[in-house]
């Protein structure tokens, strides 16, 4: 595993993170793993709702009472323990979830984002929370300022790529296919 890429994907809401890790996955191979993979767990054994608020909220109780880093210690035991060439961990969100990879070898960040408006179409659109089609636009903004989600902006500061997603899926697989062209990471053949 020591020669295996980790890459991090941050960025905001809707920003495309999801589908980025789906095309790597699907294109280079690799493994996704997902900080929201861990609240989406516990809220199962809850039998609780795996809205975006109800994440907000376990991610909010989590790190309060097991501290702030008890999710990137969750996820990095368990990329520490994979054999994968590639792996893509999705949803470092603060300071202190980046230095845990970072100490990680061949770790790269890698920032996503679009404009706010884009980013609130393509939530609508899609099915990832339970909440997300119904969620007006004003909710959206008052989500975009959750304890979860300020950090992101300034952890995005650090990355090693920047992705700018307001065009086609088609300019965000070229801009991925650079990224991981400039790593040295093929294509399957």
């Amino acid at each position: 595993m020591r020669s295996a890429y980790i890459i991090g994907l941050i960025g905001t809401n809707a920003s495309g993170k999801t589908y980025a890790a789906d095309y790597i996955v699907r294109t280079y191979g690799g493994v996704h793993i997902t900080f929201s993979d861990y609240l989406a767990r516990a809220l199962e054994a809850m039998n609780m709702e795996k809205s975006k608020q109800n994440m907000i909220k376990m991610s909010i109780a989590i790190r309060k009472e097991f501290g702030e880093e008890a999710l990137s210690r969750a996820v990095a035991h368990d990329v520490e323990r994979m054999e994968e060439q590639l792996m893509l961990v999705d949803g470092i969100r603060r300071t202190g979830d980046l230095e845990r990879f970072k100490t990680m070898k061949r770790f790269r960040l890698v920032g996503i984002d679009a404009d706010p408006k884009i980013r609130f179409t393509r939530m609508r659109g899609r099915r990832e929370k339970s909440d997300d089609r119904n969620t007006a636009w004003e909710e959206f903004l008052e989500k975009e300022n959750a304890p979860t989600e300020i950090t992101i902006p300034e952890v995005m500061k650090q990355a090693d790529y920047r992705i700018d997603n307001n065009g086609t899926t088609k300019e965000l697989e070229q801009k991925i296919d650079g990224i991981l062209a400039d790593l040295g990471i093929q294509k399957y053949s």
